[in-house]
Order: C-alpha cells, then sequence, then structure tokens
C-alpha cells in the first residue's frame, strides 16, 4: 500500500462524524495503532468496530489489545451491549485477540470488493 493510497482511505477515519470516533495509539510522537468505532451500519442497535490497525513494526507489545480495550470501553459508556466487528477470515492473530474478549462468529461472511479477502463477522456483548 503506497502512502497517497492510506491517505486516501483514512482521510474519511479522521473527518468529524458525531456517531464515530477513531482512538490513536502514540509511541514517541507517532501514531502506531488506530481503532474506528461507532454503531453498526446495519443495526444501529450495535456497537461497531470499524477496523484496529496497529504499525507492523509495533506488533505484539499489547498496543493491539489497549486499543481494543478502549474501544469496548467507549461503546460500553456509549451505552451499546453489544458489539460487532468483520475479521479476514485467515487472520488468526486477530481472531484470537477478538475472541480472547468475548466474541463469537455470527456466521455471517462476505468479500469486500476492495480486499478480495474473505472476512467472518464477529458479535460480543458488552458488559456496562
Amino acid at each position: 500500500m503506497t502512502e497517497e493510497v492510506a491517505r486516501a482511505m483514512w482521510q474519511k477515519s479522521v473527518e468529524i462524524d458525531p456517531d464515530r470516533q477513531t482512538l490513536l495509539a502514540v509511541e514517541g510522537g507517532k501514531v502506531v495503532g488506530v481503532a474506528r468505532i461507532g454503531s453498526d451500519p446495519n443495526n444501529a442497535d450495535n456497537g461497531h468496530l470499524f477496523s484496529l490497525y496497529v504499525h507492523p513494526e509495533f506488533a505484539g507489545k499489547g498496543i493491539g489489545s489497549s486499543l481494543l480495550d478502549r474501544a469496548l470501553k467507549n461503546l460500553v459508556e456509549r451505552g451499546f451491549s453489544r458489539q460487532t466487528l468483520w475479521v479476514f477470515k485467515d487472520n488468526e492473530v486477530a481472531s484470537k485477540l477478538y475472541k480472547s474478549r468475548g466474541f463469537s462468529n455470527t456466521g455471517a461472511e462476505k468479500i469486500d470488493p476492495r480486499w478480495q479477502i474473505p472476512e467472518v463477522e464477529l458479535i460480543s456483548k458488552l458488559e456496562p
């Protein structure tokens, strides 16, 4: 992915949207991780994790776990009792992280035309 493609992809994530929230992990003055949350576009009663990314150089240091925990906390504070997300079907590291936080597979699958990679939907009951 080029820097230009990444900028175009993330531009909407940093624009103001009253429903969405972007969380950043910063280390040494640089953004090393990002999470995007809001209401589920398919069911506004559910919270939704739109994305959770950690720079590869910072993987395995707990940044993704911290971002996910903060995202879950923020969604609970916003009144959501469940959260959904889509994860690449073969992304075992991310799936393990989500399942460690109580997520389970809904059985729904899709292939986003942007990525052309199978994804599965997960859901979790959040505790206030």
